[in-house]
């Protein structure tokens, strides 16, 4: 949506019925003044505000938002004897649904309930019908995402200054200093809050190795059967599930481990078939490409959209070479930035402290983020500037495709493969 609004303003811009700005386009050598929307960013950004934060309410018009059954929201919290009724038909509610949704936390693997949804699950469900999300991978996307959008809009702003005081000489290099500065301050944040996912993550494979639903903790035993608030005596959860797993034994049974306890054969499912499923689909870097897409590809693209009345006004090969070098930063270097921030934060040593040193860590961090992209954005602006020879910027192109499906699909290292 925020792309199409972009493109129409940009469209309305290129044929005259908006007013454009001029700008300075070095393509092969020549120097081009020509025009460029200034409108069709801050209305991308406009429209993808309004779709991120309503985009439910707006589906709710046309009977059309996803059904989701959120046990925390879904559950009466407040009545003791609806909450029971809720709690004891979890098992139905994940029998008719289409798909287990894990928001995995540090604590997930240790909460009785949440083993039993879980165990609820895996009765009938297949490993591929779960997706497990770490909880704290929305905002570090949404960070990433809205420090995007403000990247690119301080960067359009400078170069708009750079364009009004320095000459078509020094303009090329005024705006890779000015996009590798604002790209810097964007990455600090997200870096940051990357590296904290990264360390929270380090807890799961030993989690997943010495899983006990035993030892799960519950409501109940954590307050010895006694409500905190209203001193009523509290029904043991830990009974009523320890029963539901006997009755589904069959369910979980090996034929190497006849003789086991239900408890016993689910926690060896959890071990032996659970864990390497999610070790290699979970991790430190691990991001769906649907989320990079719109992470950071949706900024990029209402960006390079700004293109469209200069490659209009040009024509031939200088609208080629520069709708070569739109595509590339859209689908090229949109992509790596997210992809890159959560490796770099999830790779080498880390540091537990709080203090200055957590800080130094994130800078250093940050800087290696900055210069690997600030490569890729060189060769993806640098052929652009090269007199005539098309074929260099066509290569160049091919290569940093290539380099984008290898990042892209490169598997998850994270934890070790077992």
């Amino acid at each position: 949506m925020a792309v199409g609004v972009s493109l129409v303003v940009a469209f309305l811009e290129a044929f005259h019925f908006v007013s454009c700005e001029t700008c300075i386009r070095n393509i092969g050598g020549a120097v081009y003044i020509t025009r460029e929307s200034s409108l069709s960013f801050p209305s991308g950004l406009v429209a993808y505000c309004i779709i991120l934060f309503s985009w439910q309410r707006i589906l709710s018009l046309r009977g059309r938002s996803a059904m989701v059954f959120l046990d925390k929201l879904c559950i009466d919290q407040q009545n003791e004897a609806r909450k029971e009724r809720g709690i004891l038909g979890l098992a139905g509610f994940l029998e008719i649904s289409d798909e287990l949704v894990i928001l995995w936390s540090p604590s997930y693997f240790g909460r009785l309930w949440c083993t039993y949804e879980l165990a609820s699950w895996l009765r009938f469900s297949q490993l591929k019908d779960i997706t497990v999300i770490p909880i704290h991978l929305a905002p570090v996307l949404l960070c990433i995402a809205l420090s995007m959008w403000g990247t690119l809009l301080c960067y359009i702003e400078a170069l708009t200054i750079a364009y009004s005081v320095a000459g078509s000489h020094t303009v090329e290099l005024a705006g890779l200093f000015l996009g590798s500065l604002c790209i810097t301050v964007g990455a600090i944040l997200p870096t940051h809050i990357s590296r904290h996912l990264a360390k929270s993550l380090g807890s799961l494979p030993q989690q997943l190795e010495h899983f006990s639903i035993r030892e799960a903790k519950s409501f109940c035993c954590s307050h010895k059967h006694v409500h905190p608030e209203t001193q009523k005596h509290l029904p043991c959860d830990r009974r009523l599930i320890f029963d539901m797993l006997e009755q589904w034994q069959y369910h979980f049974s090996d034929s190497r481990r006849e003789y086991a306890s239900s408890l016993d054969s689910f926690d060896f499912h959890v071990r032996q078939k659970l864990k390497p499923w999610i070790l290699r689909n979970v991790g430190g870097a691990e991001a769906p490409f649907s989320l990079l897409l719109a992470t950071t590809c949706v900024p990029f693209f209402c960006w390079t959209i700004s293109y469209i009345p200069a490659m209009i006004e040009l024509g031939g090969v200088p609208a080629f070479r520069l709708g070569l070098e739109a595509a590339l930063y859209s689908i090229v270097f949109a992509p790596c930035v997210p992809k890159i921030i959560l490796e770099i934060s999830a790779a080498g040593v880390d540091c537990e402290d709080l203090g200055r040193c957590d800080l130094l860590y994130t800078l250093l961090k940050s800087t290696a983020f900055v210069g690997l992209t600030s490569l890729i954005w060189a060769g993806i602006h640098l052929p652009l500037t090269i007199p005539e020879h098309v074929g260099w910027q066509l290569a160049s192109a091919a290569g940093l495709v290539a380099l984008i499906i290898a990042i892209v699909r490169r598997p998850n290292c994270r934890f070790p493969r077992t």
